[in-house]
């Protein structure tokens, strides 16, 4: 029934006039173009994103520009290409260099989600990216324009006191060393921004960490000197003392590098050790099998390669900045420590690394993430004894190389170590001997993490993990003890209400009785006034006496209240984790029932008699 028709249709289209088509496609045209006329385009409000001062400041020209002015330079090349350029090198102060900005991440949703990871909490990849670019607007407050600063090291970026909610952070940082060579060291710190006029707390300090810049003569590429700083204060003695003693450290780890020398004898017994333990596992046919939870330090590498863009360029223009290569290291040992103990990882610190070489626009960036050491974590119980927990420090090791993209040259641009911690018992377990120097490597840092890893986690944060797991339990919450604690607060707050108001009446009532007195002393009645302070005096002093005995209260129930632990007791099991335990003791019993018919012969039927 329908094929007629559509011949029908198909017959007449053809039977078109070419005026009468081109009169259709116009037509069509003009109600398009009238459509569109009447549409009115406005901003989406999530490209209406807010961007923090220093990523502005880190790339002044767009790419078009900076590749057109490349080649036109090319070809005109001056007498004044060579000169070097001579810096200002008057001293100067501390607080000249310093720069402070603030992330509102609690009004903005939108840049919220630059920094959010798939589980809710900070993406610490972005924030080494923006700490790396804030090091580059303090480092040029510092030297000026007249020359080019790069990124040399990352000598610590430790994580001192998670976010535990979304609030706006403050970013701020100095230069704390310089020296008048051509490196300066700047630290840097992310805190939850104080109120107006306040300060930042110690506890509301999320990371610190210190970069060492280096000048370098925009043209002939080679390291410039820095103006020396201007000490003023104890604070800033104690600063610059402290950014020595990081310079010292790093040359000290140069020299103890086995690139300079072999391991000392208590580590060539460990490894001679290590060797021999793992020596029975590869016989082959073996009866002894290696546990699950060690494994191979070449069965843990992770790899990664990708192109370079110039919208991750640094000021310069054709050099990729070293926030960038923080970020995908960062996440590249993340993945690596999660892949290796099926757990979360949760990041400790960045220990101090290197940036070798630059890193080209266009280039391929090759990226080899390993476990390199781990260790359980040990607690140290009444300052004597040592406490095994269930956790374990994981290092990640992340070697970075470039090629170009023709793949002729191939250069070392620098090498990362990342350390986490995962509840999990794992172990790796090196097999070569580059990979016992690797090991060796990282347990000489891993040595020097234990203060920082001792003093952030505590015996809270590391028993009963599981009860904090919103996905195992959810607390059981009583409402009439939730309302009893209502009611308690509210009564202390009515006395601190009465306690003020008393306060008030004592007061005003000794201003009335110094005018009574004043009255009294004129007319002449001082045998009365007399008697009548003595009185006072004695009703102020059991009044005193009432104060204080109810301020002691208040103190009391203040401090049994905070020694109190007000953590939930009860708590509910979900209903999977409680059918997976269901399951366990039903297979267990399964298998039991099982071997027990195996082995009973009376299980299995008789084999039949006679002819068939």
């Amino acid at each position: 029934m329908l094929a007629p028709a559509r011949r029908t249709a198909l017959s007449s289209f053809k039977a078109a006039s070419p005026r009468t088509v081109l009169f259709s496609e116009q037509a069509a045209r003009c109600i398009k173009s009238a459509h569109v006329a009447k549409r009115h385009f406005h901003k989406s409000p999530a490209n209406d994103f807010y961007k923090a001062l220093w990523q502005s400041m880190r790339v002044k020209v767009p790419w078009v520009d900076a590749l057109a002015q490349s080649r036109q330079q090319a070809g005109q090349a001056t007498v004044e290409d060579g000169k070097p350029v001579k810096p200002d090198l008057t001293p100067r102060r501390m607080s000249d260099s310093y720069f402070a900005a603030t992330l509102p991440l609690a009004e903005d949703k939108w840049l919220l989600d630059e920094y959010l990871n798939a589980s809710g909490r900070i993406r610490l990849g972005t924030l080494f990216m923006d700490l790396d670019a804030l090091a580059g607007v303090v480092a040029y407050k510092h030297t000026g324009d007249t020359v080019a600063t790069v990124t040399a090291a990352v000598d610590r970026i430790t994580l001192l006191n998670p976010l535990k909610e979304i609030c706006n952070l403050q970013l701020s940082g100095q230069v704390t060393y310089a020296t008048g060579r051509s490196s300066m060291e700047i630290s840097l710190q992310v805190a939850k921004a104080p109120a107006d006029g306040e300060k930042v707390k110690d506890e509301d300090v999320l990371i610190t960490c210190a970069f060492t810049m280096v000048s370098l003569d925009p043209k002939t590429k080679k390291p410039v000197a820095v103006a020396p700083l201007l000490i003023e204060t104890e604070e800033e003695r104690r600063l610059f003392q402290k950014g020595e003693e990081n310079y010292n450290a790093k040359k000290a780890l140069r020299k103890r590098s086995f690139l300079e020398q072999a391991p000392d004898q208590e580590e060539s017994n460990m490894i001679h050790s290590m060797w021999t333990t793992g020596q029975p596992y590869k016989v082959p046919g073996a009866a002894i099998q290696r546990s699950p939870r060690i494994q191979n330090m070449d069965r843990t590498v992770l790899r990664s390669a990708m192109i370079m863009q110039p919208e991750d360029r640094n000021r310069h223009n054709f050099m990729i900045f070293g926030g960038f290569l923080l970020q995908q290291t960062f996440e590249l040992a993340f993945c690596c420590a999660a892949s290796f103990s099926h757990t979360r990882p949760t990041f400790v610190s960045l220990d101090p690394s290197t940036f070798e070489n630059p890193v080209p626009v266009g280039s391929v960036l090759y990226l080899k993430a390993t476990v390199a050491y781990t260790e359980p974590l040990v607690r140290a119980v009444d300052g004597e004894s040592s406490k095994r927990t269930p956790y374990t420090k994981v290092h990640v090791r992340v070697d970075s190389k470039v090629r170009d993209v023709e793949h002729a040259t191939k250069n070392p641009t620098g090498v990362f170590h990342y350390t986490f911690l995962v509840p999990n018992e794992v172990q790796v377990m090196p097999t070569k001997y580059a990979e016992y120097m690797m090991w060796l490597d990282a347990r000489r840092r891993a040595q020097d993490l234990d203060p920082i890893i001792a003093s952030r986690f505590t015996e809270d944060e590391t028993s009963a993990p599981h009860l904090k797991d919103r996905g195992f339990c959810s607390p059981i919450v009583d409402s009439e003890q939730e309302a009893k604690k209502k009611k308690d607060e509210e009564l202390a707050r009515e006395i601190e209400k009465v306690k003020k108001e008393y306060e008030e009446k004592q007061k005003r009532k000794k201003e009335r009785q110094k005018e009574k007195e004043k009255e009294k002393e004129k007319d002449g009645d001082k045998n009365k006034g007399k008697e009548k302070k003595k009185k006072d005096s004695e009703d102020d002093d059991e009044a005193e006496k009432e104060k204080n005995e109810k301020i002691n209260d208040l103190r009391k129930a203040a401090e049994a209240k905070e020694t109190g632990d007000d953590s939930p007791r009860i708590f509910e099991l979900h209903k999977n984790f409680y059918q997976m335990r269901i399951n366990r003791l039903r297979n267990i019993e399964m298998t039991k029932r099982n071997a027990e018919r195996l082995r009973n012969p009376a299980s299995f039927p008789s084999v039949p008699k006679g002819d068939l």
